[in-house]
């Protein structure tokens, strides 16, 4: 959901691209149809997703890449090749407690579950679009 949302607020101004990877994720598998539902109540469609496992060569295409748990990042950075690889929650709110936390996985969980983690990323995607940092790194 975090690509497709992330590309979602982004197609306004082009300068950012979001593409989806997991550290375990099969290759080739669509989205869970809760998470399809949801992400589609919200304007967000992920009738096209299929995932892709991430890799060095996944990797490379990034300029920094952003994943929603602290084991999520230690994979990440091993195949980073020295990008930058953060929590998508460092982009939250200090005050509320989920800042550098993980991203509720809603995987087996009911609608109301997905609902929680779709509220969640667009929050910090938001936030990272409104960033400084994002605007450093992707000036150009």
């Amino acid at each position: 959901m975090a690509a497709a949302i992330g590309n979602r607020l982004a197609s306004a101004d082009g300068s950012i691209e979001f593409r989806s990877a997991g550290t375990s994720a099969a290759a080739g598998d669509p989205a869970s149809p809760l998470a399809m539902a949801v992400a589609w109540s919200h304007g967000v469609d992920l009738g096209h997703h299929r995932s892709t496992r991430l890799s060095a060569e996944v990797a490379g295409w990034a300029d920094v890449i952003v994943c929603m748990t602290a084991g999520h990042a230690g994979a990440a950075r091993r195949v980073a090749g020295g990008r930058p690889v953060t929590l998508l929650t460092e982009w939250l709110p200090a005050a509320d407690g989920r800042m550098g936390g993980p991203v509720p996985d809603p995987f087996g969980g009911d609608a109301g579950d997905y609902e929680t983690t779709f509220g969640v990323l667009n929050e910090a995607i938001v936030r990272f679009m409104e960033s400084d940092q994002r605007k450093e790194e992707h000036r150009g």
